[in-house]
């Protein structure tokens, strides 16, 4: 179980450094 909330973490991450904060408004 952890390991699957720290790879969410990492997604969320590299999606905002990818799109910044705009895609992750759009996301939610």
């Amino acid at each position: 179980m952890q390991r699957i909330l720290l790879f969410h973490q990492i997604l969320l991450f590299l999606r905002d450094l990818q799109g910044g904060y705009g895609s992750r408004l759009s996301f939610c």
